[in-house]
């Protein structure tokens, strides 16, 4: 099966034959419904993109490696290569559902200029007249975390009868919660979601993508869409698509959401 190697510190992409060690494989892949603990998200939510083999051949270093290179690096394969493995992404989706039904695609705003380079290719294919729309992230001083929430879910929960927490506990996490919320108010702007992400609590933080304008013509086509496209280039935790599907949902309930990535993992939303 055709895919992606890796050998002597170089990412190779053969689109014809299979090498033993593959890291990712390109195949066709289902387009998997997504569960989600929030379960106001999980209604029509979809997942497609290739994943890495198994530990053994794709390591963490590999895999942090491989997602870097291809989201900043633009040497690190030919300009053929690049092309031809988001559109080999795009036709096996399109085998799940057909392409030319999507007339929204959503991304978030990123430092990678992949985002806007999948958004062409997809213009390309379909030569539609797409309507594109780049949710831009708030400021980090106005990122915040839903306590109200968090207290009657976790904090206040009760496991075999007794609380979860002691009141000492209770204030521990909250602490450290506050502590988290300082350091995001203080980064940079793009270090929004590593921050979020990398923390056991990030289901609890508020949509950090600005809602859309709802009197604009863009926003209107979100409300009255069938079936979105929400891509993003690479999943690692899967933090920056749930917070922009947070803002879709607020927009629209019935849609259709396939959230697409060339490589990620969709358990990781569960």
């Amino acid at each position: 099966m055709s895919g992606i190697s890796y050998n002597d510190d170089v990412f190779d992409f053969d689109f014809i034959s299979n090498k033993e060690a593959n890291i990712i494989q390109f195949k066709n892949l289902p387009l998997e419904p997504v569960q989600f603990k929030d379960k106001t998200l999980t209604k029509n939510t979809y997942y497609f993109g290739y994943e890495f083999l198994n530990n053994d051949v794709a390591s963490s270093k590999i895999r942090s490696k491989f997602f870097h290179e291809l989201k900043f690096n633009d040497k690190f394969t030919s300009p053929e290569n690049k092309e031809r493995f988001v559109k080999d992404a795009l036709n096996r989706l399109d085998k799940e559902i057909n392409i030319y039904d999507f007339n929204v695609v959503v991304y978030p705003q990123s430092r990678s200029s992949l985002n806007q380079y999948m958004v062409k290719i997809i213009s390309n294919i379909t030569n539609m007249d797409l309507n594109t729309y780049e949710l831009v992230k708030k400021m980090p001083s106005e990122i915040k975390f839903d306590f109200e929430k968090f207290m009657k879910v976790e904090l206040d929960s009760i496991v075999n009868g007794k609380p979860r927490y002691t009141e000492a506990q209770k204030k521990q996490q909250i602490l450290k919660i506050e502590k988290i919320l300082a350091d995001i108010k203080k980064s940079d702007y793009f270090s929004i979601a590593e921050l979020v992400k990398t923390n056991k609590y990030k289901i609890n933080f508020k949509p950090y993508f600005k809602t859309p304008r709802k009197n604009s013509n863009k926003t209107k086509s979100i409300i009255n869409a069938k079936n979105i496209l929400l891509l993003d280039d690479v999943t690692t935790t899967g933090a920056t698509l749930l917070q922009c599907l947070r803002s879709l949902r607020t927009l629209t309930t019935e849609a259709n959401i396939v959230l697409f990535t060339l490589v990620g993992k969709k358990d990781i939303f569960s």
